[in-house]
């Protein structure tokens, strides 16, 4: 008979164990692996080509894997099980242009400390070309009707 044991997030174990009426079977010790790791870290307001932060983004939405996060008051993030391997980051706020970063999750681990660099989106009057130059003395005629 084969025994196999399995839970979410970690890898399925089987053994062959042997049962006889009326016996106990002991010394079956299934042995699972997690499958999954942790990530944790803090989403900054940051100027990127001088590769410096100044302020923690309040409610940037942090995602990885197919999950989402919040960040915190002090812009700090958390996700609890993600998949072993390669995960992209993303982070996105209001206001900021979004962020990412390809990070590896190890299995079993809680890696801490990443930080999500947004630059602030350019407002519309930094993005906005100056009106063109028009007949100011039409333009002071027209407005003195």
């Amino acid at each position: 008979m084969t025994l196999t044991a399995s839970a979410p997030g970690y890898t399925t174990s089987s053994d062959a164990v042997t049962v006889q009426p009326g016996k106990v079977v002991e010394g079956i010790n299934p042995l699972l692996a997690r499958t999954t790791g942790g990530l944790s870290g803090f989403v900054l307001e940051g100027d990127l080509e001088a590769n410096t932060a100044t302020a923690s983004i309040v409610r940037a939405t942090v995602t990885a894997a197919g999950q989402s996060a919040i960040s915190g008051s002090d812009g700090s993030f958390s996700f609890a099980s993600l998949p072993a391997g390669p995960v992209t980051l993303t982070a996105t706020a209001a206001g900021f242009e979004s962020g990412s970063a390809s990070v590896t999750i190890e299995a079993g681990k809680v890696s801490e400390g990443y930080i999500l660099v947004l630059a602030r989106t350019p407002s519309s009057e930094e993005t906005s070309a100056p009106a063109p130059a028009g007949n100011e003395a039409a333009d002071d005629a027209a407005s003195s009707d």
